[in-house]
This record gives structure tokens, sequence and C-alpha cells, in this order.
């Protein structure tokens, strides 16, 4: 027989077959056989697990074997579906440089066959670093949604507030409309970049709480009135004071020093004001944390309390650094 990558002398390369999309050449040697030999000639060609392979047959239906060690592994298998059903003869693959048959992948109408088995797995590997990262961030942000769904659906819902849930809520929605209006001016004005990162990301996680803590009341049927001298600070088992006059609240005066300041003065008087803000701020989410029955609200609580926690110390930590590069009087 004459097997070649071209078209030997004496006979024209066969036209490829219909059931293979690809130039046989692309396919890293796929044999062309002559229109004069015993063989049909390339049945199909495609890949399976990553490697190219194709299949010939014999004009008087026996198979085509390229011979070799493995010359008998066809025997006692059933048919694949194909061309071979329709002659009464079995096709053969393998693949260039090897003697080994390989098993024949089913067939779809007009198709040379699918990529199955560990090629399929294979091919849906994350190739290189990008990609790695890629797949942990999505399989990160899967867990968390799945943990955040399981936690929505398995608490009670958020409707039934007690008065300790109530009076937090409240109170917590003033403190932050206050600490949000001096990050504000932090943002515009302190010259610090690391300054203004920090009262940045005051505006943005504070806002998002604010907005919770308006649906969880307004679903609970409670109205929040505007009135800065209204009774506050009683869920806390103090004596109600106005609202204007919680702890941690800068005054008035100090909201229009601050605004007045200089942008060396921002950073200092922004992170003198956010420590004690956030340090009272603690204080009343700690107690709804320990003290609140609707639980929803109480790990609410909880998690506005390490959060500022940790803020407390990254603003003194800033501090201490713009401390230590103002030049001595």
């Amino acid at each position: 027989m004459s097997v070649s990558t071209s078209a030997p002398s004496g006979g024209e390369r066969r036209p490829r077959s219909s059931f293979d999309p690809h130039p046989q050449d692309a396919l890293g040697g796929i044999e062309a056989v002559d229109a004069h030999d015993e063989f049909e000639g390339v049945v199909g060609a495609g890949l399976l697990g990553g490697e190219p392979f194709w299949w010939v047959t014999r004009r008087d239906g026996s198979d085509h074997d390229r011979g070799g060690e493995d010359e008998g592994d066809d025997k006692g298998r059933a048919d694949p579906p194909g061309r071979g059903e329709a002659t009464g003869h079995r096709p053969r693959l393998g693949n260039p440089g090897s003697g080994r048959a390989r098993p024949r992948p089913p067939l779809g109408a007009g198709s040379v066959g699918a990529v199955e088995g560990s090629g399929l797995i294979d091919s849906l590997k994350p190739r290189g670093a990008v990609q790695w990262i890629i797949a942990v961030a999505a399989l990160v942000f899967v867990c968390g949604a799945v943990g955040y769904a399981i936690r929505a659906f398995a608490e009670p819902s958020p409707n039934t507030l007690s008065e300790t849930d109530k009076g937090f809520l409240v109170d917590m929605i003033d403190h932050h409309d206050q600490a949000v209006e001096m990050s504000i001016i932090a943002t515009a004005n302190a010259s610090d970049p690391q300054v203004r990162r920090l009262a940045q990301e005051v505006v943005i996680s504070q806002r998002w709480e604010l907005g919770v803590m308006e649906s969880v009341l307004g679903r609970a049927g409670v109205t929040r009135g505007n009135d800065p001298d209204r009774r506050a600070m009683g869920w806390m088992g103090m004596a109600p004071i106005p609202a204007s006059q919680m702890p941690g609240l800068a005054t008035s005066a100090q909201i229009r020093e601050m605004r007045g300041a200089s942008p060396d003065q921002v950073n200092t008087l922004f992170l003198e004001l956010m420590i004690a803000h956030h340090e009272a701020g603690v204080s009343m989410a700690e107690y709804e944390a320990a003290n609140g029955t609707n639980s929803y609200v109480r790990q609410f609580a909880a998690d506005i309390a390490r959060n500022q926690r940790d803020e407390i110390d990254e603003y003194r930590r800033v501090q201490a650094r713009l401390a230590a590069a103002t030049p001595a009087a």
C-alpha cells in the first residue's frame, strides 16, 4: 500500500472526506491515501484527548491496521455507530506516528467526533495564572453568595423588632448621617491621600448601611422623624437625651471648624472626630448585638462594631504617621 502525507506518483490525492471539517495537514500528519490504493481513504478526522486521530477502511471492507504491538486491541468490542455499521465493517482509529488503534467516539450527524471523557475535562481546566485567579475568584463569589442566601432564608424576618432593635436602628441612622457628612468634607479637602481614602471608605460603607437600616425599619412599619431634639439612647438603659447630644457626635461648631480648616488641619480634625465618633458607635452596636431580639439586626450590629474597631486602629496609625512627619515647633 502507499500511505503518505503527500500525493504519491502515479495517482492523485483523494479528496478530503465530508466528515472531516479540517485540512488534513493542520492535524499534524493526517494520512492522505492514493486513489489507486486498496483503501477507501480517510473517512474522518478529529481530536480525542487533545490528540489528532483519523480512521480509514479497505475497499474489501476489512479494517485498516497500521500494524504494531496492539493489532488485536479492538477484538470483541461492539461496533461504534457511524460508517462501519452501514458498510458491515469496523473502521479503525489511529494517530500520527503510532501503531496503536484508538476506540472511535460516537458520531453525530455531519460531525467528526466530539471531544469527550478526559479530553473534555482537560479542555475546561484553567490555563495560566490569570485563568486560575479568575476561577478562584468566581468560586469565592459563588460560595459567598450561597452562604448569604442560606443565612438570609434561615433567619427570622426583620419585620419583628423589639424596642432595643428599633432604638438602635433609629439612633444609628443619625450617627451614620454625621459620619458621612464629615467624610465628604475630608474627601474633598484633606491633604493626605490616605486620609482621603479612609474618608471615601466611610462614605461608601456607611451609606450602604444607612440603606439597610432604613429598609428594615420601613418593613417593620417604623417611622423615623427628623427632629434633632427627639429623645434618644433610652434603648440602652440610659436616661433619654436629645438626639443631637448622642455620645460621639461632633458639635455644630466642630463641623463648621472642619469646613473652614486648611487641608492639613482637615487631616487632623477628621481623624480626631472620627475616632470619638466610632468609639461611641461601637458601644451602641455592641449593646444591640448583646441585647437585641432580632437575629438579623443583632448580626448587623456585630458587623458594624467589628468594622469600626478596625477603622479606629487604622485612624490611630495614620495619626502617628502624620505626627511623626510634622516638624517640631
